[in-house]
C-alpha cells in the first residue's frame, strides 16, 4: 500500500429535519434526520466514518463540549458521491439525571456538528427541540 497515496473526502450540503418516523414513537417525538451529502473527490477508492455530534450550551447540568450521537461509516468510489443520513432521537439530546434515575430532555437550541473526527467542524446546524415532560 502507498503510504503517501491520500484519500480527499467532501462534505456539503447539511439538512437537519424532522423525519415521520417508520414505527410509532414512543414520546410522541420523531426522531431529528441529520442528511448530508459525502464525496469522494480523490483517485482512489477509500472510506469515511461520518460522526453525529450534539452541543448542549444551555444546559442547567454540565455537559460534555460535544457528544457523539451517531456514526456511519461510508464507502466511495473515486469521484462517487452519496446521500447519508443518521437519525437521532430524543435520547441523543437528553442527559441522565442521577436524583430522578431517569434520561430528560432540555428543551431549546442544539448544535449539530458533522465531522470525520472529533476534533474537526466540517459542517454546523442549529436545530430546536422540544421536550416530552
Amino acid at each position: 500500500m502507498d503510504t503517501n497515496m491520500k484519500i480527499f473526502f467532501a462534505v456539503a450540503a447539511l439538512f437537519l429535519s424532522v423525519a415521520t418516523p417508520v414505527w410509532p414513537s414512543t414520546n410522541g417525538h420523531p426522531p431529528v434526520q441529520v442528511s448530508l451529502t459525502l464525496k469522494n473527490s480523490g483517485k482512489k477508492a477509500g472510506a469515511e466514518v461520518v460522526q453525529v455530534y450534539v452541543q448542549d450550551r444551555h444546559s442547567k447540568v454540565a455537559r460534555p463540549e460535544k457528544e457523539l450521537k451517531g456514526f456511519e461509516k461510508v464507502s466511495l468510489l473515486p469521484d462517487e458521491e452519496k446521500q447519508v443520513t443518521i437519525s437521532l432521537d430524543e435520547r441523543a439530546f437528553s442527559y441522565f439525571d442521577e436524583i430522578s434515575n431517569r434520561w430528560k430532555l432540555e428543551p431549546g437550541a442544539f448544535t449539530i456538528l458533522v465531522n470525520s473526527s472529533a476534533s474537526q467542524n466540517r459542517l454546523k446546524g442549529t436545530i430546536d427541540v422540544e421536550s416530552s415532560q
